[in-house]
């Protein structure tokens, strides 16, 4: 992880040199042997990206927020999709009063992906390894903020989520839609063995969209709930052209997980290139009314 950190802070400091644009596309080019064309984009990943940086979106900054989306879900009626919060919001880790949380808890940022503290027992917690860790990022930020910018201006803040019994086993139905329409499903699934993806249609169809190694031989039975799930999905992606509203399923409930705006950072490199064309066709750049 330290590696890793010192890494982006190296990339975060040629950005200011070369900037975050030209840094993005030499990232495409090394890690993922894309090349993204935003004069004139036509893949998926291409226009994902030049509206990240070309045709910015202010209600795609607020709903990159953990905290804001929230606001945003409950404005369209989906109140009952959001995790219950303990608490309200913390702008410190020395706001969070460990002792009045109960024995299961999900501590995340607002302000970036992959900042999560999930304990599911209080007693093994090393709190003041919990609290440097939320120091730090409230300190630092999100570390892909210059290539992800909607992130930038995000206030570094803290949420507290309800533990969800059966997270560690749970499917996510990452439903990507285009020109405020679900189009199709990423789902993701076996976290614990590294993680398998398969994509459907929204009749529940396999499309063969995945390559490398997360690619899954193995189908995923249809969810009981998918209808629900994509009229949510069309109520939350009325306001934008491109947006992957990730759900998912516990039991007979259906949750919301979060907005996502640029997914693997606007590369999308477990998709084939015939599929990043395909999508990237149907997409429209033009404003939504």
């Amino acid at each position: 992880m330290r590696i890793r950190a010192i890494i982006r802070l190296a990339i975060n400091q040629v950005a200011i040199l070369v900037g975050p644009e030209a840094i993005l596309k030499i990232e495409a080019k090394v890690r993922f042997g894309k090349k993204l064309n935003l004069d004139n984009p036509k893949t998926l990943s291409d226009k994902i990206c030049y509206m990240e940086f070309r045709d910015t979106d202010p209600l795609v900054e607020k709903c990159s927020d953990k905290y804001e989306v929230r606001n945003y879900v409950k404005s369209k009626g989906l109140e009952y999709l959001l995790v219950p919060l303990i608490g309200d919001v913390y702008e410190s880790e020395k706001e969070i009063d460990f002792r009045s949380l109960p024995n299961k808890f999900v501590l995340k940022a607002t302000n970036g992906c992959q900042m999560n503290l999930v304990c599911d027992n209080k007693e093994e917690l090393n709190v003041n390894k919990a609290k440097k860790i939320i120091n730090s990022w409230i300190r630092n930020g999100f570390n892909r903020d210059v290539q992800e910018p909607h992130y930038k201006n995000i206030k570094h803040r803290i949420i507290c989520e309800q533990f969800l019994d059966g997270v560690d086993a749970i499917v996510d139905y990452k439903i990507h839609c285009l020109n405020g329409n679900p189009v199709f499903i990423l789902v993701c699934s076996e976290r614990c063995n590294g993680l398998k993806l398969n994509v459907y249609d929204l009749k529940w169809q396999p499309i063969d969209a995945i390559c490398g190694k997360h690619k899954n031989d193995k189908e995923i039975k249809k969810p009981t709930h998918l209808s629900d799930m994509l009229e949510v999905s069309k109520k939350l992606s009325k306001d934008f052209r491109f947006v992957r509203v990730d759900l998912y399923q516990i039991e007979e409930k259906v949750y919301f997980g979060e907005l996502t705006f640029t997914p693997d950072g606007g590369m999308l490199s477990y998709f084939t290139g015939e599929f990043d064309k395909k999508m990237g066709s149907i997409l429209s750049l033009e404003e939504r009314k």
